[in-house]
């Protein structure tokens, strides 16, 4: 059973999903490096926090809630009794068989943190993030996407007009026989 715990975990890890969280937030972040802070603040609103820490100028956005996930623990229990005597009576022969179930839940903080350096005009220079509830896809974090260079939005554009293109060109191929 370990074994193939393992091996979930394994490829739970390496999974293109897992791959992807990292993968979208580099490219949304980078979205926005070269462009004002205003027009950061103007997508994401103000931030919650704003540093200068060894001169460089930081300004941290975060989101956090928390989760609750239902538990269930159940227990077995077999109790085996020998005769016990008091008096003229006889307490306690037979065996016993007991199931306790527990419901109940825990607690899970989600959070997404995104911190962004500035310049002395303030130009976005640098970006780190951390997190277990960052975006993971374009449709779950467009809104973090800088929509003056938003890299989706242009492919699915040259994708409408390359569609479109060979549209118009097997209409006119075809109006020519």
């Amino acid at each position: 059973m370990k074994k193939i715990f393992a091996i979930f975990l394994f490829f739970l890890i390496c999974s293109p999903a897992y791959a992807g969280v990292k993968s979208f937030m580099e490219k949304c972040l980078d979205s926005w490096v070269g462009y004002s802070l205003d027009s950061l603040i103007a997508k994401w609103g103000y931030p919650n926090d704003e540093k200068e820490i060894a001169g460089k100028h930081l300004y941290i956005w975060q989101n956090s809630k928390t989760g609750y996930v239902p538990q269930t623990s159940t227990t077995y229990g077999n109790v085996n009794t020998n005769a016990n005597y008091y008096g003229n009576s006889i307490y306690g022969i037979g065996n016993y068989n007991s199931t306790t179930t527990t419901y109940g839940c825990y607690s899970i903080n989600y959070y997404c943190t995104r911190t962004i350096e500035v310049d002395s005009e303030g130009n976005i220079i640098s970006w780190q993030w951390e997190g277990n509830n960052c975006p993971g896809t374009y449709i779950r974090g467009k809104a973090w996407v800088n929509p003056k260079n938003d890299e989706w939005a242009r492919k699915k554009e040259e994708k409408r007009q390359t569609k479109s293109k060979n549209t118009v060109q097997y209409e006119y191929n075809e109006g020519s026989m």
